[in-house]
């Protein structure tokens, strides 16, 4: 392969996941269908060279041809849990929520991640979110609803913004691995206000994977005991929390502004 391969790479996936894109609203089938990322498939050429490179995250299928897997449930679409997601969650949409996914079009783009966002609604209010895998998803035809719309003037709001809590576990204790769902205890930096909940985002090792959605606090700017590392700010995975949770700590106000900024820029 010719050329800077990083942007080759790119117009790949741009191609692929442009069409699925498209393809993704006119797809036919029973009421509820298991949904299921995007899968690239071929034996030969670009892709079965570009199957070699990790990086993209290509997987062999069963059969020995090659898929791609990534979000592609468009933002609007709405959907529900499987029974295994909402029987395993510590923190589950109401029962009788409609829930929409609320994802940035940007992840419809992003290899071997099928993580989402799912925002849950009662009586057409505002009611739940969560960061959740598309293999614990199913699709409900007919309604879409702009869910990016209604998460934005929930954040930079409320008494507790900027407060560090720590949740814990978002799994219940013997539940098995459930895709995207953010996993450990770890410090929740709160964005948002949501009626009898906090809207947090996890903080994540700042020195693995920096991406332009995960703005990045210096460490002497993480206020909590036991800080050591700078963190990055995981927007992607922003969920709806009760407030029961006593703040450990806060961030500076000196980075306040910075963060604020790339929320409202992530999530407009």
């Amino acid at each position: 392969m010719n050329g800077n391969k990083g942007d080759e790479y790119s117009k790949v996936i741009a191609k692929w996941g442009s069409r699925t894109a498209r393809a993704s609203p006119r797809r036919s089938g029973p009421r509820r269908r298991r949904a299921t990322g995007l899968s690239l498939v071929g034996h030969t050429g670009l892709l079965a060279n570009m199957a070699k490179d990790r990086y993209l995250g290509w997987r062999a299928a069963p059969d020995n041809s090659i898929r791609l897997e990534m979000a592609s449930i468009q933002p609007g679409q709405c959907v529900t849990l499987t029974e295994a997601l909402y029987g395993g969650l510590v923190h589950p949409p109401p029962r009788s929520a409609e829930l929409f996914i609320g994802v940035h079009n940007a992840a419809l783009r992003a290899p071997r991640d099928k993580a989402t966002v799912v925002a849950g609604f009662l009586n057409n209010q505002f009611c739940w979110l969560g960061g959740v895998g598309e293999d614990h998803l199913l699709l409900v035809p007919g309604e879409r609803l702009n869910a990016r719309a209604s998460i934005f003037p929930h954040l930079m709001a409320g008494s507790s913004l900027w407060s560090l809590i720590q949740p814990g576990e978002l799994i219940k204790a013997g539940t098995p691995p459930l895709g995207a769902v953010y996993r450990g205890s770890r410090p929740w930096l709160v964005l948002g206000d949501l009626q009898d909940q906090v809207l947090a985002a996890p903080l994540n090792d700042a020195s693995g994977n920096p991406k332009w959605y995960t703005p990045i606090i210096e460490r002497k700017h993480v206020r909590f005991h036991g800080s050591t590392k700078d963190s990055q700010v995981e927007l992607p995975h922003l969920w709806s929390l009760p407030k029961t949770f006593v703040p450990i700590g806060d961030i500076a106000e000196s980075v306040r502004d910075g963060i604020e900024s790339e929320v409202r820029r992530y999530f407009r």
